[in-house]
């Protein structure tokens, strides 16, 4: 055995009386091919145990895999036991964006968080509160991929963003966490076309800031259009490159 990494709400601070503990175990690539057999994944109660060669884990959650979704994982993972080190700097490099992935992410996210509003605003005008909302949750979610990339961050899942804001707030963002969840509550309940409009400038002004621009600018008038919809009237403008895509 070379290591063994707690993650999950246990390793969180997080668990109820339903979580379970989420552990890998790391064995050395020299081990047979057997050994993984020898750890019987359902041998304890309550524990997702989830037996990898050093290889496999150093691999696994790879920016450009299937399983990048399973970053935040990481994050806040507990190494239990590190024989060499090896394992506490691989942990640590999935639970943050690399440098050389964080401009593209950002900007890959951004324009789908403003194309997300774009929409939203646009039903919001038409008077339909359900693809309001919908739109509006999928541009919380970029939104916060955003916020987070900003600072190297991988957006955490949602059970744990209350937390997350709490204990580790964005140290850049003009927004404090506690505002920041209580817009996001708004966006999400209630569709509040505001709130998703203060969001928006936030990440806008904080984007601009980051060197990121030419993304908004590319957007065209819709921008300034998406600043002042809050009402639903008007026509929505359609000089912007991207007016299409919506």
């Amino acid at each position: 055995m070379l290591g063994v990494v707690l993650t999950g709400s246990h390793a969180q601070g997080l668990a109820t009386p339903w979580s379970d503990y989420d552990v890998r175990l790391i064995l050395r690539d020299e081990a047979d091919d057997g050994a993984p057999s020898r750890y019987q994944e359902d041998a304890f109660p309550n524990v997702d145990l989830r037996v990898m060669f050093l290889r496999d884990f150093t691999a696994y959650a790879g920016w450009d895999t299937p399983f990048a979704w399973d970053r935040y994982s990481f994050a806040h993972a507990q190494v239990l036991v590190d024989r060499t080190g090896i394992v506490s700097a691989l942990v640590e490099e999935k639970g943050r964006i690399a440098v050389e992935h964080q401009s593209p992410y950002v900007r890959s996210e951004l324009d789908a968080f403003i194309n997300s509003v774009y929409r939203s605003l646009k039903c919001h005008r038409k008077g339909n509160a359900l693809c309001t909302r919908l739109e509006a949750s999928e541009a919380v979610q970029h939104g916060l991929a955003v916020i987070f990339a900003l600072e190297g961050r991988i957006r955490p899942y949602p059970v744990a963003l209350a937390h997350e804001l709490s204990a580790y707030p964005p140290r850049n963002f003009p927004v404090t966490g506690d505002d920041l969840l209580e817009l996001i509550a708004a966006i999400v309940e209630r569709g509040d076309a505001n709130a998703l409009q203060r969001l928006f400038s936030a990440i806008l002004d904080q984007t601009r800031l980051g060197g990121h621009g030419d993304v908004i600018d590319a957007w065209g008038n819709d921008i300034a259009w998406m600043q002042m919809a809050s009402g639903r009237g008007g026509s929505a403008p359609r000089s912007g490159p991207n007016s299409g895509r919506c």
